[in-house]
């Protein structure tokens, strides 16, 4: 099984890092505030989406490779694709979001018409890792 990292642009952690220290001071804010039950449901919802998840996103951003598929994890989000459902990659700066964690991607074409967008750090050697025959 080869494992492949996202690749992360610097402006992004930044972004994403910032935010997540952002939301930990508004939810110690809130707490130190107020103790109600609603403040503390605010608070606990504030700690998940811009705390946890983005951490979670960032740790767990990996492309596997077996003998017959690429799997795909970002936080909750799995992707599998058998790799003979795979009939091209191209190179991409398309923002969409996606589970890469910068815009120098590669789009995974596959199936009929799927496609998906991810940034292994090393995109030559994830190429050559999925070891995938075109079909014309």
């Amino acid at each position: 099984m080869y494992k492949f990292s996202s690749k992360k642009d610097l402006w992004l952690m930044v972004i994403i890092y910032g935010t997540a220290v952002m939301s930990f001071g508004a939810v110690l804010k809130i707490v130190s505030q107020s103790a109600d039950i609603v403040s503390l449901g605010i608070a606990l919802f504030v700690f998940i989406m811009g705390v946890v998840a983005p951490m979670w996103l960032i740790r767990s951003t990996r492309y596997l490779i077996n003998h017959s598929h690429l799997l795909i994890q970002s936080g909750p989000f799995k992707w599998t694709i058998r790799l003979a459902d795979i009939y091209a990659i191209k190179p991409s700066k398309n923002p969409v979001s996606s589970p890469a964690l910068s815009l120098d991607r590669l789009d995974i074409y596959y199936a009929d018409n799927k496609h998906v967008l991810i940034s292994p750090a090393d995109k030559q050697a994830f190429i050559k890792a999925l070891n995938v025959k075109f079909r014309p």
